[in-house]
């Protein structure tokens, strides 16, 4: 099996957790814990980890959920993760849905759920569809209000099944992040394993901090907002030799996206960094302002900033528009950050992460 650094379990039915139990279920790898002790024999929720990977800094522990402020050892960043057990009882759904508000961190932090959830999104995730589709409802609103990004589940479709001769099936169990999270990582993928002793399956997260990039051209819509653009591919199409075969139109558009590949990198450059460098500029003014006036050259350097940050702004958001496929999305809407998420969520549908050839599996990005 995968070698995890952070195991989550819902439902263990254990009203008094201890340090035992913990080394003989998930071994002594994971030598640190925190649970939420069942009522009796119902409910209860176990997050484990290994001290040479994390260190907590705080944990907050509620009726439905567990969550706890972890610290990556070797690079100093933190996170919070929480493992959720939502009641079966759809009388108690209000409850838990109002505990998963109040749970969400009031900062920037990075934050992963995971659980069981005991509820449904709409669409494919029950084997009856009509089945609580009220609750379905419910709780994708509740998502989309919180800002929770959930990714399709690899290898099944359903995660519980009551293994009766007509089986119900559903997906109860699943991971969910913040886009703060999907902003550090990207990359990321939930996979069903097989279930060997439970009505539910275990889920399998893994994340990276970014994609493999590969050399492809691809157009930017942003580059059409430039009035050089035009000049550009004209000079490059102009200059080269006439398009009669197949082979000469080949050549000729390569020459071409060599020139706008250039162009590109000279007139537009890196849009990320010169905004970092405008806000770094526009910081440093507001703290000069608090100790003397600024001179005339700084006030007009100024302004000049200010319009570039405002264009880069704008040629920002369509990159990460067309990155995002929101061909709906209105000109002028600004939210950046959804567009980005977005653009994440379908590199991860559309990568592949392995391919099987004649009972070989291909997994590395050079066989693929």
């Amino acid at each position: 099996m995968e070698n995890p650094d952070l195991v989550c379990f819902q439902e263990t039915k254990i009203d008094d957790m201890n340090y035992n139990i913990v080394r003989e279920v998930c071994g002594r790898k994971f030598d640190k814990y925190k649970s939420l002790d069942a009522t009796g024999t119902r409910g209860g929720i176990l997050i484990a980890w290994s001290s040479r990977k994390f260190t907590i800094t705080d944990m907050n522990t509620r009726v439905y959920t567990i969550s706890v402020f972890l610290k990556f050892n070797k690079s100093g960043e933190s996170f919070c993760f929480t493992g959720i057990y939502g009641p079966a009882n759809r009388s108690m759904r209000h409850l838990f849905f109002e505990e998963m508000k109040e749970v969400k961190p009031t900062s920037t932090l990075p934050w992963l759920l995971c659980g069981d959830f005991n509820n449904t999104l709409p669409g494919n995730e029950r084997n009856n569809p009509n089945a609580d589709w009220r609750g379905s409802v419910r709780f994708a609103r509740l998502l989309t209000d919180m800002g929770l990004i959930n990714i399709n589940m690899h290898g099944r479709q359903f995660t519980w099944n009551n293994d009766r001769e007509s089986p119900s099936m559903a997906r109860l169990d699943r991971f969910l992040f913040s886009t703060e999270w999907n902003n550090k990582y990207p990359n990321s993928q939930q996979s069903a394993l097989p279930n060997t002793s439970s009505d539910h399956c275990p889920v399998l997260y893994t994340a990276t901090t970014n994609f493999k990039k590969t050399n492809v051209f691809r157009f930017e819509n942003m580059w059409l907002k430039n009035q050089d653009l035009e000049e550009v591919v004209s000079n490059a199409w102009n200059t080269n030799q006439p398009a009669h075969t197949p082979k000469q139109l080949h050549d000729k558009l390569m020459a071409t996206q060599r020139q706008i590949r250039i162009w590109a990198k000279e007139k537009v450059g890196h849009i990320k960094k010169q905004i970092k460098a405008c806000r770094e500029y526009m910081g440093w003014t507001d703290r000069v302002r608090e100790v003397r006036n600024l001179t005339e050259l700084e006030k007009f350097i100024n302004c000049i900033i200010k319009k570039r940050y405002t264009d880069l702004a704008v040629l920002e958001e369509e990159l990460w528009k067309q990155r995002a496929k929101l061909r709906w999305n209105k000109e002028g809407d600004k939210n950046t950050h959804y567009f980005h998420a977005v653009a994440s969520a379908s590199k991860r549908t559309n990568n592949i992460s392995q391919i099987e050839v004649n009972d070989n599996t291909i997994s590395d990005q050079k066989g693929k």
